[in-house]
């Protein structure tokens, strides 16, 4: 097997644009492109766009986009559209595919071996980079043109399944909504708020053993999976707790607070009643009196209401998401016989969704398979 130097057989495009008179519509920032990603699945468009001077390298369909700043994070995907994007992003493309065939290329700059030597060779101290010279100076092992045809048929092949299986998720989600859009349309509205209920404020002193008289005090990390676990729990003083912040079956225990928008509005099913476990000031409790359970937890865990919270903290830097962005939610509150089927539909939603990400980490598993397959030194 050939050992070969990446510029030898792969080029730097090196095609200039100019983003006011371009007949591209579309550009490529790093924010575009998804870690560990064969694709490059979003973008923007250039009219009425802010980007800067130095997004003047075209690209076209089939293009490899290299992000070279921060290579931990391990952006390069290929383009099927036409664009530009910043010169602090490589193109790049196979010399000669009878040599190199493009969407070989793809398998190798995902490998493992590759983002090692980046790693290893990046330059830079706080913004760390990676130089087209060091890029160029990368060697490997380049099998016969059938192999690589072999690996690389198999290898995209296996993507397009789990780009099938995402696209199912997102259809699901569809459903879900169109579900969710039709019993707000008729039942009567309410604010969350009038549901709530705040979590217990602690001070250091009022942390102590676990004795008789103490409460169990769950937070953010409590809640996974849609949840809950005693991993790390956090005893106080019983006085600190009132009854109203205890625990009860039906309860939906949410995180309201937290640095990460990530975790902001996840939630948990109480699925018994608690005389010692109560939740911190960073959770809340949404008690529905006159909603069933299955139906409020269905309702908080759907996208709708994520959706919700990832556009009301959109461009917030702050630490702790303000909770109003919850409580302010217009809750809508069918009669029983919608909820019913709400709750029927929502949990048919969620089994095909388990399935299908199931089915996702099964492919990604074979494509890091095919991927350590086809770049593996002897």
């Amino acid at each position: 097997m050939e050992i070969v130097r990446f510029a030898d057989i792969v080029t730097r495009v090196n095609t200039r644009e100019d983003r006011f008179n371009t007949d591209k519509i579309y550009y490529v920032g790093g924010e575009h492109i998804a870690s560990n990603e064969l694709m490059v699945h979003q973008r923007g468009i250039i009219k009425g766009s802010t980007i800067g001077p130095m997004f003047y390298c075209g690209f076209k369909a089939g293009d490899i986009l290299f992000v070279t700043r921060n290579p931990h994070l391990r952006k390069c995907a290929m383009v099927d559209f036409d664009g530009i994007c910043s010169e602090k992003t490589f193109v790049l493309a196979t010399k000669d595919s009878s040599k190199l065939l493009q969407k070989y290329l793809a398998l190798v700059m995902q490998s493992d071996d590759f983002w090692t030597y980046c790693e290893e060779n990046k330059s830079g101290g706080v913004n760390f980079f990676l130089n087209w010279s060091t890029l160029a100076n990368y060697e490997f092992e380049l099998p016969s043109l059938d192999e690589q045809r072999v690996l690389a048929d198999k290898l995209w092949a296996a993507y397009e399944v789990k780009e099938s299986y995402k696209n199912l998720l997102t259809q699901t989600d569809k459903l879900l909504h169109a579900q969710f859009q039709k019993i707000q349309d008729e039942a009567k509205e309410q604010k969350l708020s009038s549901y709530i209920v705040r979590g217990v404020s602690y001070k250091p002193d009022d942390i102590c053993s676990n004795e008789e008289s103490s409460k169990i005090i769950l937070r953010a990390n409590n809640i996974s999976n849609q949840t809950l676990n005693f991993d790390d729990i956090v005893f106080v003083k019983g006085e600190r707790v009132k009854d109203v912040q205890l625990l009860k079956m039906g309860d939906v225990l949410m995180c309201a607070s937290s640095g990460s928008q990530e975790h902001v509005g996840k939630v948990a099913l109480v699925s018994e009643d608690y005389a010692n476990v109560s939740f911190g000031a960073f959770c809340l409790v949404v008690r529905g009196h006159d909603i069933l359970p299955e139906y409020l937890f269905a309702l908080l865990g759907s996208s709708s209401f994520r959706n919700h919270i990832e556009l009301m903290c959109n461009g917030t830097s702050i630490l702790n998401i303000r909770r109003e962005y919850i409580e302010d939610w217009i809750c809508p509150i069918a009669d029983e016989r919608q909820q019913q089927e709400f709750v029927r539909v929502f949990n048919q939603a969620e089994q095909t969704k388990a399935s299908l990400n199931k089915g996702i980490e099964a492919i990604e598993a074979v494509i890091r398979s095919l991927i350590a397959e086809g770049t593996t030194k002897v």
